[in-house]
């Protein structure tokens, strides 16, 4: 599944959270950040500053993931690797998955 990356390249930069929600189907690791983002930065646990875009290289692509301020710790975030068995929470992928 997560080889769709490549091959649903047009739905990687959504911002749309009524599209992101009807559309069933996989959602690239922008997408997905871009949903816990929302859900982070609104709530009242956090701000948008307590949020981090960061960047690896996963499967020789590009790969997005968050870290988010717990308390005075920053903990990875990465919904995409977390639900396609690559690693676990607090973890972010590497390399190969």
């Amino acid at each position: 599944m997560r080889y769709k990356a490549l091959t649903e390249f047009p739905k990687l930069f959504r911002k749309d959270l009524e599209q992101i929600w009807k559309e069933p189907g996989y959602a690239h690791c922008t997408t997905q950040n871009f949903v816990l983002y929302v859900l982070l930065a609104n709530s009242k646990f956090f701000i948008a500053n307590d949020v981090k875009i960061k960047h690896v290289f996963l499967n020789f692509v590009p790969h997005q993931y968050m870290q988010v301020k717990v308390g005075e710790k920053w903990v990875n975030m990465d919904p995409a690797a977390t639900s396609a068995g690559i690693t676990s929470f607090g973890k972010c992928g590497r390399l190969f998955g």
